[in-house]
């Protein structure tokens, strides 16, 4: 959770460098989402309802551990896991599962995951040389990420799809889900930016949004 109040948004702008930080990381993520939709249908859904959920379990486990960020950083906000590095941790390795899924062990196949690897790594690492995350938190949240998206990726091919591809409604069921989310994120996106009156990262948008999500279910 980027703050405590999940739908309050601090009165104070994060300087330039760490706002360029949160688009450029968030724009790594939402750009490979259109990726995951041409490689495959079924799986890019259950990959976008994954990536709410993964964002989701972040908020909680922020709330349990609350442990605080670096002492140079002026957000108070708790800091463990990184947020930023359980996500993209979370889409890349889908992503890199999906393209060997698709195009087998191949040069490009392989080209394609050092790529987004290397991609993930940068942005995961900026949030350490920025000193808005310890290694710790860094470290683990690309742990969390990465074996939730292992998780529910097994949970779907070995579970999931085939009754998906035999059951029309649990086609409908999956598609309607992921696009309500995806519409919600969109929708939240706008809003809070008109609200906010300037131009804020999409990583703190996509958090409070998460969070929002926690605070409907639990309270």
């Amino acid at each position: 959770m980027e703050g405590n109040n999940s739908l309050c948004w601090s009165s104070k702008k994060l300087p330039s460098m760490g706002l360029q930080s949160s688009g450029t990381n968030w724009s790594l993520v939402m750009g490979l989402k259109p990726l995951l939709i041409v490689l495959h249908d079924g799986t890019a859904l259950w990959g976008i309802i994954g990536s709410v959920s993964n964002a989701t379990l972040c908020v909680v486990l922020k709330r349990i551990l609350n442990q605080a960020r670096p002492a140079t950083t002026s957000r108070t906000d708790p800091g463990m896991p990184s947020s930023h590095a359980q996500s993209i941790s979370y889409i890349s390795l889908f992503a890199i599962l999906s393209v060997l899924e698709w195009l087998g062990t191949s040069k490009v196949s392989m080209f394609l995951s050092c790529l987004i690897i290397a991609s993930g790594s940068y942005f995961i690492r900026l949030r350490v040389s920025q000193k808005l995350h310890t290694s710790s938190q860094v470290v683990v949240g690309a742990i969390v990420g990465s074996v939730f998206c292992i998780f529910l990726y097994t949970t779907w091919n070995s579970l999931l799809l085939e009754a998906f591809e035999a059951s029309l409604l649990l086609q409908t069921s999956v598609f309607l889900v992921a696009a309500a989310l995806t519409l919600a994120f969109a929708i939240f996106v706008v809003l809070r930016g008109v609200q906010s009156g300037y131009r804020f990262g999409l990583g703190s948008v996509f958090f409070r949004f998460s969070s929002h999500i926690v605070n409907t279910v639990i309270y």
